[in-house]
């Protein structure tokens, strides 16, 4: 039998959207703001946010982009404590610069693609004139 995936090393999906949903409550209350409010300056509606609060809905990112700028923080500030962890961060970290040495060599490629485009072109120019100067007036004859 497969283990379930999870999201992260310590939570669930469903345990993930539990966490969240309590970040967001928590937060909301710090600032002193009720759900109309927050669902206001989020440009979402109360019943969005009740629901978010509960974990009874998934939280579209969208969503939780919007309620995060509206409270002034981060969607990572959403996240539990061990999700957002040294580990989770250095996997991360490591992700984006793997991805930057693939983005660099692939634009390397490209700067080698156009110069060598740029050797044909530079050959295939070469080769029409000297193909009209090995000729001249042939066009005339007949």
């Amino acid at each position: 039998m497969s283990k379930r995936p999870t999201v992260s090393d310590d939570f669930e999906p469903d345990e993930l959207l539990v966490a969240i949903a309590t970040r967001i409550r928590q937060e909301r209350r710090r600032r002193k703001m009720t759900q109309v409010d927050l669902a206001a300056k989020s440009g979402t509606n109360q019943s969005t946010i009740s629901a978010a609060e509960v974990g009874n809905a998934d939280i579209r990112i969208g969503t939780m982009v919007k309620i995060a700028q509206a409270m002034d923080l981060s969607v990572t500030d959403l996240l539990p404590g061990s999700a957002r962890s040294a580990s989770g961060l250095e996997r991360s970290a490591k992700a984006i610069a793997d991805l930057a040495a693939v983005v660099a060599t692939a634009k390397k490629e490209i700067l080698e693609i156009e110069a060598r485009v740029s050797q044909l072109q530079v050959l295939a120019d070469n080769g029409e004139e000297d193909s009209d100067d090995a000729n001249p007036g042939e066009a005339g004859t007949g």
